[in-house]
């Protein structure tokens, strides 16, 4: 529903459409007049589905490959123009937009947390679910841009985020912290199974394509680890040690007090 003005080859579009799922509104112009016809649009999302609109919509293909493996449900403002082609396909390498995409809940997979499972040995890394998620991202002449975000991976905080290319070349960086008893790879854990407990922290770089990343994880430096264990023993113990130097001293004075007192009375 809504309104198409057409005037000296420009459209005018103000429109409300149900589809994929959900609800979309659509503002904008269509300006043919101009060698290289121009979209400009703003575009309000409600309730679209992730993989509904990877399998629709080719330019979802094309920018945001990652949605084949997201399950769940999103909100989607944008802000973006592009040049089209003859046959009325978006021009990637002419894309500008800006845009905050949230979710209330989502899972993912994939290639990128396979691979990070099998670092870790650890299934629990196999799927990433994430709760009220505010993503923000733009799009410089066809190259995607993820703002560093916060949330939850497996329990621990984390922060994402880096660049896609036209190419669909990936730049990623992925860091949290990850509790001992999440590291089941034998080949890593003997490295820190000097450590008592708390957690390492756990850096990703994510590389390669859309279609075939390559994830390069690093855990932390043991030695600054072992450093700030030893720390913390130490300091547990002269604090423990205060605590009986304390106790030993006040049990002297006591007994100090009592003898003088004992001998006041005596005079």
């Amino acid at each position: 529903r809504g309104t198409v003005k057409l005037k000296e080859g420009i459209a005018d579009l103000d429109l409300n459409m149900s589809l994929l799922n959900g609800q979309m509104s659509m503002l904008g112009s269509y300006n043919s007049v101009i060698p290289q016809p121009l979209a400009d649009f703003q575009f309000g999302i409600k309730d679209f589905s992730f993989r509904e609109s990877y399998r629709a919509l080719d330019m979802v293909k094309q920018i945001a490959p990652v949605m084949e493996n997201v399950e769940g449900q999103y909100n989607l403002g944008l802000a973006m123009n592009v040049h089209m082609g003859d046959d009325m396909s978006p021009l990637l390498n002419t894309v500008n937009a800006t845009g905050l995409l949230s979710t209330r809940t989502l899972q993912i997979g994939g290639k990128v947390f396979s691979q990070l499972a099998t670092f870790l040995n650890n299934p629990d890394y196999e799927q990433l679910k994430m709760n009220d998620l505010n993503l923000e991202f733009s799009i410089e002449d066809g190259t995607l841009k993820v703002e560093p975000m916060d949330f939850k991976l497996a329990g621990q905080k984390a922060t994402f985020g880096g660049t896609m290319n036209l190419d669909q070349s990936l730049d990623f960086d992925l860091q949290t912290d990850l509790p001992l008893e999440k590291l089941k790879a034998q080949k890593y854990l003997g490295q820190f199974q000097s450590l008592s407990s708390g957690s390492i922290p756990l850096s990703v770089k994510i590389g390669g394509t859309a279609s075939d990343p390559e994830v390069k994880p690093s855990l932390g430096d043991l030695k600054n680890q072992l450093g700030a264990e030893i720390k913390n023993q130490v300091k547990k113990v002269v604090d423990s040690a205060k605590t009986i130097v304390k106790q030993e001293v006040n049990d002297k004075l006591d007994q100090l007090v009592s003898a003088a007192e004992a001998q006041g009375d005596k005079l």
